[in-house]
């Protein structure tokens, strides 16, 4: 059976969110079929790679160079698929893109002019720090031009509070899961939850935007006390430097308690999602993920208000505070949370729940 086409296009494709994305639907979808267009291939050497990069340079000093292949298929695709996503992260104050402008504009994914009327939908998603600076300017312009805005977790508290505007979707940043089972995970937190020596873990992309420094000074204050008082040990392990994402994965497994982030942006990333899903009871700073966008995100997945990161708040006495509230629960109870959090985790975050999400919500469904 033919299948229906997507384009997802982006600058470079933060975090490889919409390359998740496309091989989510590519995999479970037996109506559609996807494509990732980036401007330029990302910096991280990821698994998964973009279908099209259209630009490449050999030094941030040099020029661009075009791929003119890629940009020949590209616009081909793009031309033929029946739903288009476009990323706030092209900025069109930062990036020049001309082979696309011809289908949309000069401003590509803010105007949709009469050359982009022979285009089907066209859907704007929002999931990084372009959104978070000009928001009002893109709530002004993309609910105008666009068919359908999809959020990510944490962003959805900037989207616009007019209840006439009901084309607001939210979608859940997926992982790479295939690699790993269920009923394994489930079984290994049984095995590494049977020890007196809790491990917390932190592995920091960026020390200074993760909040390193404070993270290491209250979790010692934490584990210092409740160490004197025993019997259960509890030890932070933070790696000195990057590490490979083998190695990343390797800590997950072994460890009890992840901290990813205490800071004042807040929100649930990838690394997040990753120590949830090998059962680690994961911290946050989740001050942003409010109810409703948690609703949102969990719409047609059955999964209610669930919803397993734990806030560390904002300040350092909350941060303290609460650590010490889960770390003083039994073993067995803590436990328990994260088998919870793993079940949840196939419910709502799995690239098979994020393709059907993606059907039934954003390519399906004429409410807008």
């Amino acid at each position: 059976m033919k299948k229906f086409k997507v384009s997802f296009i982006g600058a470079n494709d933060h975090s490889n969110v919409m390359t998740e994305y496309s091989m989510a639907i590519n995999t479970y979808s037996k109506n559609y079929e996807s494509k990732v267009i980036c401007h330029h291939k990302h910096s991280i050497n990821y698994e998964i790679k973009h279908d099209y990069d259209l630009y490449h340079r050999k030094s941030k000093k040099l020029k661009w160079i075009s791929n003119k292949k890629n940009i020949i298929d590209a616009i081909k695709w793009v031309k033929e698929s029946s739903h288009i996503i476009i990323a706030s992260e092209f900025n069109p104050t930062r990036y020049s893109y001309p082979p696309l402008q011809s289908l949309f504009g000069r401003k590509m994914h803010l105007v949709q002019n009469s050359k982009a009327g022979q285009l089907n939908n066209i859907h704007l998603f929002h999931a990084g720090s372009a959104y978070r600076r000009q928001h009002q300017l893109y709530n002004q312009i993309g609910n105008k031009n666009f068919n359908k805005i999809i959020y990510g977790l944490d962003l959805f508290r900037l989207s616009p509070k007019d209840n006439r505007v009901n084309n607001k979707h939210l979608v859940f940043y997926p992982i790479s899961d295939k690699n790993f089972d269920k009923k394994e995970i489930l079984t290994s937190i049984d095995e590494k939850f049977d020890t007196e020596e809790i491990t917390i873990l932190h592995i920091p992309s960026n020390r200074q935007i993760k909040g390193t420094n404070v993270i290491i000074n209250n979790v010692n204050k934490v584990i210092n006390q409740l160490n004197k008082k025993g019997p259960v040990h509890y030890k932070l392990v933070i790696p000195p430097k990057l590490i490979p994402f083998s190695e990343v994965i390797e800590l997950k497994k072994k460890s009890h308690i992840y901290i990813d982030q205490f800071n004042q942006f807040g929100g649930i990333g990838v690394s997040a999602i990753e120590s949830l899903m090998l059962g680690n009871l994961t911290f946050s700073t989740t001050q942003f993920d409010t109810i409703e966008s948690i609703r949102a995100a969990n719409k047609n997945l059955n999964c209610g208000d669930d919803f397993y990161f734990i806030h560390l708040g904002v300040t350092n006495e909350e941060f303290i505070n609460t650590l010490d509230f889960y770390l003083r629960k039994p073993i067995t109870e803590i436990k328990e949370i994260t088998k919870k959090g793993v079940e949840w985790y196939y419910k709502a975050l799995t690239h098979q729940a994020i393709s059907h999400k993606f059907e039934k919500e954003i390519f399906e469904s004429e409410n807008y």
